[in-house]
C-alpha cells in the first residue's frame, strides 16, 4: 500500500518539478486511454481547426505548455486564465482581433506566443503578466503598443516583425524599455 501511495504521489507531483526537466507534450486526440489530467505537463491542440476550446481542458491544471496553434480560435474560455501553472502559450496564427483579456490574468505565463492573427491593439491589462519573459506578436496589424508595457518588469524579448512601424516609433520603444530586445524589420513610415 506504501508503494501505490509513493507512486501517486509522484504522478501528481510530476508536473511541479516538469520545469526543470523535460515534459512529454502529448497531443489532445493522442492521449493515453488511462491518463490523469492532474499528471499531464504539456498538451497540444494544434491543427485541430476548432474554434473554440473543449470544456475538457479546463481539467487539465498542472500544465506548464499549451498549444492551440493554428485553429480557428477568436475568443478563449475564462477558465484559461485560471490555469496558472502555464509558463507557456501558443496561440498562433488564429483568428484573434484581439487579445484575450483571459490572459491577463496567467501571472506564470513566460512566453506569449501570439503571431500570425489579426491584433490591431493590445489590452493594457497586459502588464500584469508579472511573469512574462517573451512576447511573439509577429506578423500583427497592430498600430500602436499600450503604455502598461513600460510597467512590465521581466519582459526581455518582443517580436514585432512583420509589422512595418515607423523609425521614430521604434526609437522611442527603444529608450522606454532599453533593457528589451525589440524584434524590428526596417523602419518604414508606411503605417501612417
Amino acid at each position: 500500500m506504501k508503494f501505490l501511495s509513493a507512486i501517486i504521489l509522484f504522478l501528481v507531483c510530476n508536473c511541479a518539478f516538469a520545469q526543470s526537466e523535460k515534459y512529454e507534450i502529448y497531443k489532445w486526440e493522442e492521449l493515453p486511454w488511462m491518463y490523469d489530467a492532474d499528471t499531464i505537463c504539456g498538451l497540444s491542440l494544434s491543427r485541430m481547426r476548432l474554434d473554440s476550446v473543449p470544456e475538457e481542458l479546463s481539467k487539465f491544471q498542472n500544465l506548464i505548455h499549451l498549444d492551440l496553434s493554428k485553429n480557428k480560435l477568436r475568443e478563449l474560455p475564462n477558465f484559461i486564465g485560471d490555469m496558472s501553472n502555464i509558463t507557456i502559450l501558443n496561440l498562433e496564427k488564429n483568428k484573434f482581433t484581439s487579445m484575450p483579456n483571459e490572459l491577463c490574468r496567467m501571472k506564470s505565463l513566460e512566453r506569449l506566443i501570439l503571431n500570425r492573427n489579426f491584433l490591431g491593439t493590445l489590452p493594457s491589462c497586459i502588464e500584469y503578466l508579472a511573469g512574462i519573459k517573451y512576447i511573439d506578436l509577429y506578423d500583427n496589424p497592430i498600430s500602436s503598443l499600450p503604455e502598461s508595457f513600460e510597467r512590465m518588469q521581466n519582459i526581455e524579448e518582443i517580436d514585432l516583425s512583420g509589422i512595418r512601424f515607423g523609425a521614430s516609433f521604434q526609437e522611442s520603444w527603444q529608450k522606454r524599455l532599453p533593457n528589451v530586445k525589440f524584434v524590428f524589420d526596417d523602419a518604414c513610415d508606411c503605417m501612417k
